[in-house]
């Protein structure tokens, strides 16, 4: 059974709150590496800003983020976790909701933010062991990816399409990551975090800052030949979403 360490998973040093009539350009500095950041007010937790708000509802609407208020676009009143509860119990939340992000709360006072990212780096920790036999057995040695990515129609782009043209196209198909190509060589890969930190957060112009000047560069692949231990393993070493 996953214990109760949200404790260990939250910095809370590093936990910024933002009133709501802070703007969407100040909420994406203040995500830091959490992905989302919390918006509070004297009753507590209003809401919640997350990468997928900025793409969705801000970017792709062509609102400007040093204008627009995170209230206006935040997600309102978000489910949260208990500093009590166990990570199963977050996992599920998470899980049954489509959530990548959750608030902690001791009581009323707000303790910080959970990610699926970070429930599943605590998992992997707290069953090492269990893991090490759940990775030997048949189901993590098949070989899934062309299962995986059967139904998938990946955006590739070329790095000299600008962020603007790229947000259009995440946003039309609702994905968070494109595939950056150029002369059918992968270059790099642009996610929402790239556009969050790399862009929003420092001001750079969608319409004149191409997706080559801020998409990740080389990034670590597998092969169709790699079984799902082998993505488990890749995807945790790196600390990468995708």
């Amino acid at each position: 059974m996953l214990s109760k360490v949200f404790s260990s998973i939250i910095n809370q040093d590093n936990l910024t709150t933002l009133s709501c009539d802070a703007t969407v350009q100040e909420a994406t500095q203040a995500m830091k590496d959490h992905g989302a950041t919390l918006i509070c007010e004297r009753e507590g937790v209003e809401g919640i800003f997350t990468e997928q708000d900025l793409l969705y509802k801000v970017l792709a609407r062509g609102k400007d983020p040093l204008e627009t208020a995170v209230s206006e676009v935040m997600s309102p009143s978000p489910q949260h976790i208990d500093v009590n509860d166990d990570l199963i119990c977050a996992l599920q939340m998470m899980n049954g909701s489509g959530l990548h992000h959750l608030p902690v709360l001791d009581g009323t006072s707000v303790l910080g933010i959970i990610s699926i990212k970070d429930i599943y780096h605590s998992a992997l920790i707290q069953l090492k062991e269990d893991l090490e036999n759940l990775f030997a057995s048949d189901a993590f040695l098949q070989k899934v990816v062309p299962r995986l990515i059967k139904n998938q129609n990946p955006i590739i782009l070329n790095p000299s399409e600008s962020i603007q043209s790229v947000v259009t196209k995440m946003a039309k198909h609702e994905q968070g990551t494109t595939i950056i190509e150029n002369d059918n060589q992968l270059m790099g890969i642009f996610t929402e975090h790239d556009l969050a930190y790399k862009v929003v957060a420092k001001k750079m112009s969608l319409t004149t800052t191409s997706v080559g000047e801020v998409m990740t560069v080389g990034p670590d692949t597998i092969g169709l030949e790699a079984t799902m231990i082998d993505i488990v393993k890749t995807m945790h070493a790196g600390n990468y979403r995708h």
